[in-house]
């Protein structure tokens, strides 16, 4: 094996390695980015739920239709 072969050998080596590391760093930072995003989103929907549902809560008529409105949203969905 000539010196090149083995030097461009090399090469594709450590680079496969640094991919795949990296690869793995980047999975890792939007997989916690999106389960945040998702933590977050679904707080707000709670919170801004929360009086609306609180108010309508002995009115069945009026529950139903902030529920179905709460599941149309598609922030919920």
């Amino acid at each position: 094996m000539t010196r090149l072969a083995r030097f461009i050998l090399g090469l594709l080596v450590a680079l496969a390695l640094l991919t795949w590391t990296v690869s793995g760093v980047v999975q890792t930072t939007t997989r916690e980015w999106f389960e945040r995003d998702v933590s977050e989103h679904a707080r707000l929907a709670m919170v801004s739920a929360t009086r609306s549902l609180a108010d309508a809560w002995y009115d069945p008529d009026g529950l139903k239709t902030r529920l179905l409105a709460i599941d149309r949203n598609q922030h919920v969905m």
